[in-house]
């Protein structure tokens, strides 16, 4: 009884495991990954060719929008933002 308990937990912590890891690389749908404030803003600035007063104008928008949330996903909302804009 104890074993067959144990395979079962073990599965279960498995497969949430998985689904979790899963998520975490969904990128734009789901959990953002996890990439770093610092790599994100490094790409947001070679987008804007080193203005980094664009830059922190686009974040400062973001942030506007959501005051509450991760300078991570503030950063990576002001690129999807700018790439959009710049597709019109």
């Amino acid at each position: 009884m104890h074993a067959s308990l144990f395979i079962a937990i073990a599965l279960l912590a498995a497969i949430c495991v998985h689904f979790l890891s899963g998520r975490l690389r969904t990128g734009r749908r789901g959990w953002r990954t996890r990439e770093s404030a610092g790599k994100l803003y490094r790409q947001l600035l070679a987008r804007l060719l080193g203005d980094r007063a664009a830059a922190d104008r686009l974040i400062d928008y973001e942030r506007e929008q959501a005051p509450d949330d991760r300078e991570a996903t503030l950063i990576q909302r002001a690129l999807d933002r700018l790439e959009r804009d710049r597709r019109r």
